[in-house]
């Protein structure tokens, strides 16, 4: 919680309670004030509660109100804050209206003014907390997008296709759209989703049958060929090979990304693509999304 805010919000509860004692109840205050009080002792009075108003706050916003500070605004503040009042500050205050013997009168008023006390400062606290907290940025989100934005680290970022044996091609893409909502061209499926890092960018997941037997998946005797979307592919295909990985062919690069090809320990062929999806979005044409 910042500073201004706790000023703010001890500058409502001191405010209202000048209203409190000074009109709503200006008779019973001027029984127990001093009258012979001068001006610069009531300014130095009213400096050190406002101070003490201030610790007050401090504390209630760093206690009881923290934990569930971003839960709500002002209706939850004014709950918490009144919960405080009631649990802490009026049985205080009886305590010390008892050894004082003060009038039953006195002990309300007091009592009251805690309770409205308390409650105008929770209620501002987490009025203006969450505010703040629902308007403000934060930067530690920004940070690690930015880190994620400029992360150069060859590695796998996700996934870029899924492709598999069918017996009749057509007849699988057919079914899939009518029974999946699956969109299909002549490739396949283009799905359509947006890269966490750079909301703003549309990346893309090919789903793709191929004709049983076809020869695209050769080295592996799978059914199946799964596409990784990579970052820093020439990078990686050098450590690759310096970890013994079997590289079946050279990079390729095209207009929409560069490709390889390599073989997991079970024999499951991989394709890796590091993606340009600007190219694939200007191409255009219908995705599944």
């Amino acid at each position: 919680m910042k500073s201004l805010e706790i000023i703010i919000s001890v500058a409502v509860a001191f405010s209202l309670g000048y209203v409190w004692y000074r009109v709503l109840f200006k008779r019973h205050w001027a029984q127990r004030s001093d009258n012979n009080n001068h001006l610069g002792n009531r300014i130095i009075e009213y400096i050190l509660i406002f101070l003490s108003m201030c610790v007050v706050a401090y504390f209630m916003d760093n206690g009881c109100l923290e934990t569930h500070i971003n839960e709500g605004g002002l209706g939850h503040g004014l709950y918490h804050g009144g919960l405080y009042a009631v649990s802490y500050a009026v049985p205080i205050i009886a305590i010390h209206h008892v050894y004082q013997k003060k009038k039953l009168t006195q002990f309300l008023i007091d009592a009251g003014y805690a309770i409205l006390f308390f409650t105008a400062i929770g209620g501002m606290l987490s009025l203006l907390t969450f505010m703040d907290y629902n308007t403000t940025e934060e930067p530690k989100i920004e940070d690690a997008q930015v880190v994620a934005v400029n992360d150069t680290i060859p590695k796998v970022t996700g996934i870029g296709g899924i492709f598999f044996f069918a017996d009749d091609v057509e007849k699988t893409k057919e079914w899939y759209e009518k029974n999946l909502g699956v969109v299909s061209s002549e490739y396949g499926s283009s799905f359509e989703f947006r890269n966490v890092n750079r909301p703003d960018e549309i990346n893309y997941l090919q789903w793709s049958p191929f004709k049983t037997g076809n020869s695209y998946f050769q080295p592996s005797k799978k059914e199946f060929m799964i596409n990784y979307r990579v970052q820093n592919m020439d990078e990686l295909v050098r450590n690759l090979k310096k970890n013994g990985v079997n590289v079946v062919d050279d990079i390729e690069t095209v207009e929409y990304g560069k490709f390889v090809h390599i073989v997991d320990d079970d024999g499951n062929k991989i394709e890796l693509w590091e993606p340009i999806d600007s190219v694939l979005t200007e191409l255009g044409g219908e995705t599944t999304k």
